[in-house]
């Protein structure tokens, strides 16, 4: 398999970054399975049956993420494994198990993609972490009955795109740029304009270089939410 080899700083960053994730995974899963101790939730209900089949899912996501501490830890590389695959069904299992955790805070989630269904050039995995990523940032910012945008574009070229938009309060234009560098959100954070630990989308940034992929952010017209995006 081949790396993308890290930096010192880099290398802290990816774990704890991973550590981050792991966290949310379980805050997640530990929601659903008090709930269903508590009684408030039942496998009758198709819509608890969902959150439970998310939570299973986030539990294989935690499985994978620690070999994946594992590995970084043992090689100091981020590892890096290109293959060909289909952008829509990749994108579509993302936002599957996304779709409930979205549902259970009130957040109307919608998917849409556009372009040939063709298969593109990418690390599936860490394709997949970028948008999770976007996801679940846009799931602290849509606000209460808010909504959030999974789209995925392909062209015949080869090239692709996959962005997620969120209702909520905009970024500062001078911020945009730099939103993907850890001491700019944690500075937002300070001034109450970025829920998190900051660490997420810098990881998205590194992941993205690796395969050759630009990220960015854009704020909506009339600001009245955010576009990140993932391209080649």
């Amino acid at each position: 398999m081949p790396f993308s080899t890290v930096t010192d700083k880099e290398f802290e960053l990816v774990i704890k970054t991973l550590t981050h994730d792991l966290e949310k995974l379980v805050a997640i899963t530990s929601r659903v399975l008090n709930r269903l101790a508590g009684g408030t939730m039942s496998l009758d209900n198709p819509r608890h049956r969902s959150l439970v089949a998310s939570s299973a899912y986030a539990m294989e996501r935690t499985k994978r993420m620690i070999a994946d501490i594992n590995e970084t830890m043992a090689d100091r590389k981020l590892p890096l494994s290109m293959e060909s695959c289909r952008l829509h069904d990749l994108m579509l299992r993302t936002g599957s198990a996304f779709a409930p955790m979205a549902d259970s805070e009130g957040i109307e989630f919608e998917m849409e993609f556009t372009g040939p269904d063709r298969a593109v050039s990418t690390d599936p995995a860490l394709l997949t972490r970028i948008v999770e990523n976007y996801l679940y940032n846009a799931l602290s910012h849509a606000g209460e009955k808010g909504w959030i945008h999974l789209k995925a574009e392909t062209e015949e070229s080869g090239a692709y795109a996959v962005s997620v938009t969120n209702s909520g309060p905009a970024l500062p234009e001078k911020d945009l740029d730099r939103i993907f560098h850890v001491g700019v959100q944690l500075d937002l954070m300070k001034r109450g304009q970025w829920q998190g630990k900051g660490l997420g989308l810098a990881f998205c940034r590194m992941a993205a270089t690796a395969m050759g992929l630009q990220v960015g952010a854009e704020n909506l017209e009339g600001n009245q939410g955010v576009a990140f995006y993932c391209r080649n």
